[in-house]
Formats: structure tokens, C-alpha cells, sequence
């Protein structure tokens, strides 16, 4: 090759497209500085093939490239704020790459790093723009985890993220739990407390509960009202199987009885009688005796009394009593003016199968005082005469 027109002052670039002749590698490793051999008189120089520029190494910037005869392979290079076009790569350091229909963007902070662990794949599926904040540590639950794959909560945690709950306190489970003044609202349905159950001293409240209704099965507490009730306090005061629901009255002072069972003695022995006067027991009346009935300690009040008996006589035309007394003593201390029972016989089939005959009677506002004990008391107009199956029974109107 030839250097001819050519002189040292050129000042135009050689262009690489421009040049007919060829260098073969051994001359490009030469002559690369020696340019001014070759002839430009027709502004062309020499072209370079791919094959002249493999095994030679050629620099860019401050990175040395050694030029293969196959793919490339630039180490160390620095790109800075690089521009590279509509290139598109499907596979990076064995990173599979799926290309978008159109465009996608990933954008990762600086100084962050995305590292996956397990050999499982992942998907992020998403339905419109999410901004999901992840803890620093921990495992992500999801909707089909069970509360166990999460830390422990107390009541007053699970409470305040509830809006609509009613009471304070700790959560309640089934088996033996501890309930401070809980209230009980909307419900017609009976409430029973197992017999095994105590509980001295409290106060159970159903509210609105009528008459005979059955409200509470056999309560194992003690027999004290409240010493400062409030007008509207309802209770329940039980012993010895019965229960009467009252409601204190601020008005009347007073506890009112709203529903529950009476108060009730029997004897269903027979007893021959022979007093002429009001005898309790003794040689006028043989056993057994009475029925006889305390009035409930503390629970002095006006109360309704109830009374009666089965009463035969072994001759026709008598008349039997039965009245209600303070003391065991015949005759005396009355519970009062209109308490006595008659049953007058009118059987004239008397001697061995004289004709029994029922009688009760009904006694409004009666006062009874707390521990006083009321007896039943009998006589005979004449004759003997077969007492049996007799009863009294009381209940409130008012306490207090």
C-alpha cells in the first residue's frame, strides 16, 4: 500500500465506511499509527473486515477489550448514564426475562437489594395501583391463615379493633369464667343456674318477669336483701327451694313482689281430734301436729296467708275449725280477726266411712314479722273428728 497525495496536515477524520482496501490483522497491528502510508488522493482510504480486528485489543475510555472471534465479552466496563437504544434482552446471568406487550417498569432504590429465597415461583398479582409497606421481619399471613400463625393478642387489643361491642373487660369462653356485673337484656328465654352452683350473697337480676314464672332453678345463696337499694332494684331472694323476685319501690320504702312460689308447710299425717278449744298438740289432738311456718328472717312485711285442711267427723251435723296462731299455746295470740277456717259436716253417713270433706281460705294483707312462727291450730264442735292433709302457705306483697 502506498502513501500518495497524502500529507501531514490533513485535517479530516479518516471515515471507517469510505475505506476501499483492506488490512489483514497483522497489518492493523503495525500500521494502526501509520496512516500516512496510505493513499487518500481519492478521499477513500482502507476498510477494515470484522475477521482483521479479532485477537487485537482495543481500548475505550480506560477499558482494554480484547476482541474475540465470536461473542465478546467486555470485562470491567463502566458505563455511565448510557443510552442503548431499542435493545432488548431476554436473559441476563441466567435471569429469564419475559418481555411486556408494551412497556414495564422496575425501579429499585438505591442501596436496596431483592433477594428471594427457596426454589419456588412467585407471583404478584395485582388489580390496580397497591403501595404495600412490609414489615422488617416476619412471615406475611394471609386470609387463609388461622389466628394461631399470629402473635398473641390481649382482650383489650381485639377490642379496640371491634366497632360495635358492648362491656369492657376480658374475652369469655365457656368453662368456668368470671363475669363482673354482667346484664342480661332481650331475652324472654328462662334462665337456670345448676343446683351444684353458690354463689352467698349475690344478687341475680331478671327484670319484667311475671308470676309463676320459672325463672331460677334452685339458687345456692344465702337469704339478705340489700342494705341500700335504689328505686328500680329488683332481687331475688331464695331458701329452701322457693324464690320470690321483688322490686324495691323508693315511694313506698319498700320491696315489692313481682313473681316467684309461696312459702309453704304441710302435714299430710292424720290426726284424731277431740278439742273443744283450739289445741296445737297434746292429749286433744294426737300426732302429728300442726303444720307450723316461720316467716323468713329479715323479711317482716304484708303478706298473703293461705290455709286449709281434709276434715271428717263420726257424726253428722258438727263443725270443724281451723284458725292461724302467733304461739303454740291453744287459743291464744290470733294472726288475726278473720283467720279462722269452718267446715261444717253434713254427712249423715258417719261411723266407719264418714265423708271427707276440703275446705282453704284466703287472707289478704296480713302483717308477719321476721322469725315469728305461725301455727295451725283445731276443734271440733263435738265428737271426734279425722283431721288430714293440711297446709299453710305465705307470700309478700311488700317487704320492709
Amino acid at each position: 500500500m502506498s502513501n500518495t497525495g497524502w500529507t501531514p496536515n490533513i485535517t479530516g477524520l479518516i471515515r471507517w465506511d469510505q475505506l476501499t482496501d483492506q488490512y489483514d490483522s497483522s497489518q492493523l497491528a503495525n500500521n494502526w499509527t501509520a496512516v500516512d502510508a496510505h493513499d487518500h488522493t481519492t478521499n477513500k482510504g482502507v476498510k477494515v473486515p470484522n475477521a482483521g480486528l479479532v485477537n487485537n485489543t482495543v481500548t475505550i475510555g480506560s477499558t482494554s477489550v480484547a476482541l474475540g472471534a465470536t461473542a465478546t465479552t467486555i470485562a470491567g466496563l463502566t458505563l455511565t448514564t448510557p443510552n442503548i437504544g431499542a435493545a432488548i434482552a431476554t436473559s441476563v446471568n441466567k435471569v429469564t426475562i419475559t418481555v411486556p406487550t408494551t412497556s414495564a417498569t422496575l425501579t429499585l432504590a438505591d442501596n436496596s437489594t431483592f433477594v428471594t429465597i427457596g426454589a419456588y415461583s412467585t407471583t404478584l398479582r395485582t388489580t390496580a395501583t397497591t403501595d404495600i409497606t412490609l414489615p422488617t421481619t416476619g412471615t406475611v399471613a394471609t386470609t387463609l391463615n388461622k389466628i394461631s400463625d399470629f402473635a398473641s393478642s390481649t382482650s383489650s387489643e381485639l377490642a379496640g379493633k371491634i366497632s360495635d361491642e358492648t362491656g369492657t373487660g376480658s374475652l369469655v369462653f365457656g368453662t368456668s369464667p368470671s363475669l363482673t356485673t354482667p346484664k342480661l337484656t332481650g331475652s324472654t328465654n328462662p334462665v337456670t343456674i345448676a343446683s351444684a352452683q353458690t354463689a352467698t350473697g349475690k344478687t341475680i337480676t331478671f327484670p319484667n318477669v311475671s308470676a309463676n314464672a320459672n325463672v331460677i332453678t334452685s339458687l345456692g345463696y344465702g337469704t339478705s336483701l340489700p342494705s341500700s337499694p335504689a328505686d328500680g332494684d329488683e332481687y331475688y331472694y331464695s331458701t329452701s327451694g322457693y324464690v320470690w323476685h321483688l322490686r324495691y319501690t323508693t315511694g313506698l320504702n319498700k320491696w315489692q313482689f313481682v313473681g316467684g312460689s309461696a312459702l309453704i308447710a304441710t302435714e299430710n299425717g292424720t290426726s284424731n281430734l277431740t278439742a273443744t278449744t283450739y289445741t296445737y298438740n297434746g292429749a286433744l289432738m294426737a300426732s302429728p301436729y300442726g303444720p307450723s311456718l316461720t316467716v323468713p328472717t329479715g323479711m317482716t312485711g304484708i303478706y298473703k296467708v293461705e290455709f286449709g285442711m281434709d276434715v271428717s267427723n263420726t257424726n253428722a251435723n258438727k263443725v270443724n275449725y281451723m284458725n292461724l296462731f302467733t304461739s303454740a299455746t291453744g287459743n291464744t295470740s290470733p294472726l288475726g280477726s278473720n283467720t279462722e277456717l269452718i267446715v261444717a259436716n253434713a254427712d249423715t253417713n258417719t261411723g266407719a266411712n264418714p265423708a271427707t270433706y276440703t275446705a282453704s281460705k284466703i287472707v289478704h294483707n296480713v302483717s308477719l314479722t321476721a322469725t315469728n312462727t305461725i301455727y295451725a291450730q283445731f276443734k271440733t264442735s263435738a265428737n271426734t273428728a279425722t283431721v288430714s292433709n293440711r297446709y299453710i302457705s305465705i307470700t309478700p306483697v311488700t317487704i320492709g
